[in-house]
This record gives structure tokens, C-alpha cells and sequence, in this order.
């Protein structure tokens, strides 16, 4: 995304064809909140699922023994 330009980038979007998408400038604040939450979203998801990982291994290793 480009905020300054007020364009996203599609990679391999429809027909697998990258395109340059315009976004109004009104967007902007709204999808830059949206961005901000999503990225969030993500590394707290992928925190729990490292922990979660290492509570399986965890047991295995016990059960192993």
C-alpha cells in the first residue's frame, strides 16, 4: 500500500495480472487504522501459536520420558 499515492498493489490478483489499485483520499485514515489493527492481529496470533507449540513440545518430551 501506498499511502502517499493512494494505491495498493495487487499481486497476481483476477487472472493472475498485478495491478495498481487507486484508493479516495478519504480512505486513507480509515485503511491505515485497518492496517495497523490487522498487523496486530497477526503477531498476536503468531505469539499464541509459538507458545502453543512450545506447551505441545513440552508435553511430548514428558510423555516421551
Amino acid at each position: 500500500m501506498d499511502f502517499q499515492r493512494c494505491q495498493i498493489r495487487v499481486n497476481q490478483g483476477k487472472g493472475k495480472k498485478d495491478r495498481i489499485v487507486p484508493f479516495p483520499t478519504a480512505f486513507k485514515e480509515l485503511l491505515a487504522m485497518h492496517t495497523v489493527l490487522w498487523k496486530e492481529r497477526v503477531l498476536t496470533m503468531r505469539s499464541f501459536s509459538f507458545i502453543l507449540d512450545m506447551k505441545i513440545e513440552s508435553r511430548l518430551k514428558c510423555t516421551q520420558n
